[in-house]
């Protein structure tokens, strides 16, 4: 549950002096008020984006395992120009579906009035998530093809990257996009 703090008060001239009593009751309170500052800390913020990666990855890697596997039950599966077209927009839609997963479930501010230079955790924007699921992605076929787990051609592998980066990208503004417009 992220720690909440009262609103910075106003010069003491202007405030009326508040008891221990009135501070104790807005601590205990479960919702915060409208203006209070909702603190996420490192740690949370950091499991937070570590699961919104993991997420994004695992429902791009399921699905292009899913496609795999019923391309292989209909016939033989042949590389053929038909089968990459199919690939490579499967990719895309699951790619961009991942980065929006990931830019959706991402740390981010709920309040407009924090001020982002005093808390340096706020500035974890969805679209910063969706690029740590490309740096992720980008590893993991380096990982791939230095141990040769492909049986794809380098240019199509490199497609196959590229249409992944992208997808991934264009998930991760949709999100921030939606997040700036209020929509």
């Amino acid at each position: 549950m992220p720690t909440s703090f009262p609103p910075p008060e106003p010069p003491a001239s202007k405030a009326p002096a508040q008891s221990n009593q009135d501070s104790a009751s807005q601590s205990n309170q479960a919702k915060p008020e409208a203006g209070t500052v909702v603190v996420l800390t490192p740690a949370k913020t950091g499991v937070q984006s570590a699961l919104a990666i993991a997420a994004g990855y695992l429902f791009i890697a399921l699905g292009v395992i899913a496609l795999m596997g019923f391309l292989e039950t209909q016939s033989p599966l042949e590389f053929t120009p038909t089968i990459l077209i199919i690939l490579g927009l499967t990719q895309l839609v699951l790619a961009t579906a991942g980065g929006y997963i990931t830019a959706l479930i991402a740390p981010r501010s709920h309040d407009s009035s924090l001020d982002l230079e005093a808390n340096p955790f706020y500035k974890q924007t969805p679209f910063k998530h969706g690029l740590g699921l490309m740096a992720l992605a980008s590893i993991l076929w380096i990982v791939s093809a230095i141990l040769g787990h492909s049986q794809e051609p380098w240019p199509i592998q490199l497609l196959n990257l590229a249409t992944a980066i992208f997808g991934i990208g264009t998930g991760a503004w949709l999100r921030q996009r939606q997040l700036k417009t209020g929509n």
